[in-house]
Parts: structure tokens; C-alpha cells; sequence
């Protein structure tokens, strides 16, 4: 009588009564389809025949050579996973942080995240990025996605869409986007708040910020609010409000006051131009060769002098 095999690994077991021996051949042979399952090549990979179930753990994993999955997405409900060297490959697949991935998200972030005393991330990023040479661009986040419309209309496209979900809001400050106070101070360097580049191409509309006008606050319904830090040199206030006034201060100067003025545009003459923009509004300039006050008004331009 033969001696029987396992399931998976076709391993000689010894049975008792056969007439044929369990011999050290057979040892060997176990042992060496074990050995292989160790092969830094060729060994166990959870990826093609008897790969077993999914990787399950109890505890948190640490992984120090880097993590490749190339199906099936990776699901971290507990304990967390942290890799210290070699990164993260998902080749197929997605990932599921707090919950089961999704199909149509590649990074699911679904975690409940208690705060005690402090603050509270849903996600922080907090990389150090050092220029290995002159005129390097860094930045702290990059995404940089190709939205595919695939020739279907009435599709909106969003390279970034932030939608949050405020609640039990009493008393509370909600802010959708928060660029904090920066302090960081280099003589020689530009630093904005927030900056977008000219948006170019052969659109029907091209906008660099489009605000729709916010309604319903019991307070102030501002479409934009700027506020300047004090009366200091070049510290601006403006305020648009939803209905269309625009206000551009609403203190009251001092007789003796240096800043906090409203500068309008000036020309040496009477102005002849016709303006290109603003057709239903009115433009204006200040004559300072004839000390006037100019307004294009009905097609011509009318002034009154001041003095």
C-alpha cells in the first residue's frame, strides 16, 4: 500500500501497516518542498497556487523592506500597519483604511478618529523635502490626476473636491479649507497664501477664482472677506458682498491717518480710450493734469474738477 500525500503540498505521509517503507528519501523530499517555500526567488507569496487565505493579524505589522500587493487591496480595521523602509506597492487593487476598500477609491480613508484634549487628523502629511539642487521644486503635496471626460458629456471634473460634513456644530468654527498664519520670514523670498497660476486654453469661460455668493447666515453673507493685518503699509480690507456691493474699508480713518485709503487710477490728461471691459458698469480715472474726477458715462467721458 502507497503512502498517502497531503492536500496542498503533495508531502509523503508515513502510514502505519504499509508495506512500503517511509524512507529518507521521502524526508528529504519534504523537507526540501519546504525549504522552498522560503526561496527568496521563487518561495510562498500569498499570489498564485495554494496562496491560503488573505494575511490576517491581530496586532499591528511592521514591514522593513517594502510591501508589494498586486490583488485584493490591503483592509486595516485595527492596530495599524507601519513601514519603516522600502514603501508601499498595490499594483491592483485598493485600500481601505477603517473600512473595506472601495471599488472606485483608490485610497478609502474611513477611520473614527477621537480626540482627547488635543487636535484631531483624519490624515497628516508632514514630509521633509530637501532640494538636491538649484531651481528644485518641492512640494508638500502633489496631485497632479487625469480626469478622463472620455467623450461623455455633462460630466463634472474635480482635481480636487473638498466636502466635509459638520455636525453638532454649536458654538463651533467651521472652516472647509485652512491656511494658517505663517510666520516663516525670508527677505529675499515670495511666500502666498494661497496662489493660483493663469488659467489658459481655448475654454468657454476661463476663471483664476470663481466664488459663488454665500446666502442664509443670520451674520454677514461675504463673497469675499480680506482682512489686513492693522493699519500697516500695504494691509489691505476688502469686502464683496453677496448682494454685489463692495466694500473696500469699514472703519473709519483719522484726520491724521497714513494708510487705509482708496487709490484709484490716474492719467496725465483727459482720458480719450474706450475701455474693453465692464459694460455694465462704470469706469473711472483721475484727470491730474486738470485736477477732475472722469467717468464714462453713455459713451463719453464726463469729469468734475476738484480742487
Amino acid at each position: 500500500m502507497a503512502h498517502t500525500l497531503t492536500t496542498e503540498l503533495s508531502l509523503v505521509k508515513p502510514t502505519s501497516g504499509t508495506h512500503e517503507p517511509y524512507s529518507i528519501t521521502n524526508e528529504n523530499a519534504n523537507l526540501d518542498t519546504l525549504d522552498g517555500l522560503f526561496n527568496t526567488s521563487t518561495g510562498h507569496d500569498h499570489s498564485g497556487a495554494h496562496k491560503g487565505a488573505p494575511v490576517t493579524r491581530g496586532t499591528a505589522m511592521t514591514v522593513t523592506s517594502g510591501l508589494t500587493v498586486s490583488t485584493g487591496g490591503i483592509t486595516v480595521t485595527a492596530g495599524g500597519e507601519t513601514i519603516t523602509a522600502g514603501g508601499l506597492t498595490v499594483t491592483a487593487g485598493n485600500v481601505g483604511i477603517g473600512a473595506a476598500p472601495l471599488s472606485y477609491v483608490g485610497l478609502y480613508l474611513a477611520s473614527t478618529i477621537n480626540t482627547s484634549g488635543g487636535s484631531g487628523f483624519g490624515s497628516s502629511i508632514q514630509p521633509t523635502v530637501l532640494a538636491g539642487a538649484n531651481s528644485d521644486i518641492l512640494y508638500g503635496i502633489q496631485s497632479g490626476p487625469t480626469l478622463n471626460v472620455n467623450s461623455k458629456t455633462g460630466v463634472s471634473a474635480y482635481a480636487l473636491n473638498v466636502n466635509p460634513t459638520f455636525s453638532n456644530m454649536s458654538g463651533t468654527t467651521a472652516v472647509i479649507v485652512n491656511v494658517p498664519a505663517n510666520s516663516n520670514a525670508d527677505a529675499t523670498s515670495n511666500k502666498y497664501g494661497i496662489f493660483t497660476g493663469a488659467q489658459t486654453g481655448a475654454n468657454l469661460n476661463n476663471y483664476g477664482a470663481f466664488i459663488s455668493a454665500p446666502s442664509g447666515a443670520s451674520g454677514n453673507n461675504r463673497t469675499l472677506h480680506l482682512a489686513g493685518t492693522g493699519n500697516t503699509v500695504n494691509a489691505y480690507t476688502l469686502y464683496c458682498a453677496g448682494n454685489g456691493d463692495v466694500l473696500l474699508s469699514d472703519t473709519t480713518l483719522a484726520t491724521n491717518a497714513t494708510v487705509g485709503f482708496v487709490f484709484l487710477p490716474q492719467c496725465a490728461g483727459a482720458p480719450t480710450g474706450t475701455p474693453t471691459n465692464g459694460p455694465s458698469a462704470t469706469p473711472m480715472v483721475i484727470d491730474t493734469t486738470n485736477s477732475k474726477i472722469m467717468v464714462r458715462i453713455g459713451g463719453t467721458w464726463k469729469g468734475v474738477t476738484v480742487s
